[in-house]
């Protein structure tokens, strides 16, 4: 006679591959249908910065809290580049690095501190004085011109951390969550209950940011259904950014936001500009407006050298993010004026 147990796992292993099978077979078959997922981010090489779904500010939190060190290399680059998401994709710390480095003669290290949930400046002067950086010269995106630093879209969740031991485990989950979801992309489908509906889908089913770990460049946004969609965007067209209200910003130079008095006093010396979008049927025109009352503003209070970009040849993913392409074409075009404080900031060294 079969005992109790033998039959039990008999059964047991005959209905798990009557179940697991099928979806198997069913991940088989929508692999041919679905983008590829991107290479697995590997410490010390890249990090998870923003998963859908599971945490929009993990860089906010590597920064902030100095997490694997990564805070380090920001504290100790030559030159910081601050800002939105605009200034995360829109201009490349490594570039700005190899050639600054080639023209200047020495090393330059670069580091891109753009972060996404429209931050703004206000969140970046506080992040430098945390981070106790001094006698650096920065590049800001005005983009995000806001003293507040308290009033971007992810504050909400990034003020429920309360120290650096929290600020790791919830990124080591997120990190985690992404890790078991690449692992069982394109193996098993994922099973959820939408509107009392069973749906299937894959396991990454959210964007995902994913940054260089030695710069903070983007190394690859990454959309479950269109695929790569920064640096490369193959699924669509790119809109040219020139199209629309034309561009008209000249440089020049803008009142210092409240928040960066400190900066100041540290001899932080800011760089501000603003990064080409597309600015058709009034897509955030009020972000462009402010810069253009800026430049015009006769304000006594202390000033710093606004560099325009210019804008043609440049083209938009989403139109607010530059693509690879114009990312390293709006690099080359702020590199002058950078090249310039910084030579003179390295001369009196």
């Amino acid at each position: 006679m079969v005992s109790f147990e033998k039959s039990f796992w008999r059964s047991f292993l005959a209905i798990a591959a009557i179940l697991v099978l099928p979806l198997i077979l069913w991940s088989r078959v929508m692999a041919g249908h679905v983008p590829s997922k991107p290479p697995l981010p590997i410490p010390g090489r890249r990090f998870v910065a923003e998963y859908g779904g599971q945490g929009a500010y993990i860089a906010h939190l590597v920064y902030w809290w100095n997490l694997f060190g990564i805070g380090d290399r920001l504290r100790h680059a030559d030159l910081v580049l601050l800002g939105s998401s605009h200034t995360q994709f829109g201009l490349s710390a490594q570039q700005l690095s190899d050639d600054l480095s080639r023209k200047l003669g020495r090393p330059v290290n670069v580091f891109n501190a753009g972060l996404g949930c429209d931050t703004p400046i206000g969140f970046d002067a506080s992040l430098i004085e945390r981070l106790g950086i001094r006698d650096r010269l920065v590049v800001a995106d005005s983009f995000a011109y806001e003293p507040d630093p308290y009033t971007y879209a992810c504050f909400a969740e990034f003020s429920g951390i309360a120290d650096r031991v929290q600020a790791g485990f919830k990124t080591i989950a997120v990190w985690s969550r992404f890790a078991w979801d690449w692992a069982l992309d394109g193996a098993l489908p994922r099973i959820d209950l939408r509107d009392g509906r069973i749906v299937a889908s894959r396991y990454i089913d959210e964007a995902v940011t994913i940054l260089d770990w030695k710069n903070g460049d983007v190394a690859e946004l990454f959309n479950p259904t269109a695929g790569e969609e920064f640096p490369q965007d193959l699924s669509r067209q790119p809109e040219e950014v020139s199209r629309g209200l034309p561009w008209r910003l000249q440089s020049g130079s803008i009142p210092l936001p409240p928040s960066f008095n400190g900066a100041e006093q540290r001899g932080v010396r800011p760089i501000f500009t603003l990064i080409p979008y597309v600015l058709s049927l009034g897509f955030n025109e009020d972000r462009f407006q402010r810069v253009e009352n800026l430049l015009a503003s006769r304000s006594t209070a202390s000033r710093a050298p606004f560099v325009a970009i210019a804008p043609e040849g440049l083209s938009s993913f989403d139109s607010q993010h530059l693509t690879g392409d114009a990312r390293a074409k709006a690099t080359v075009r702020l590199e002058p004026a950078i090249e310039a404080q910084l030579g003179t900031s390295f001369s009196q060294r």
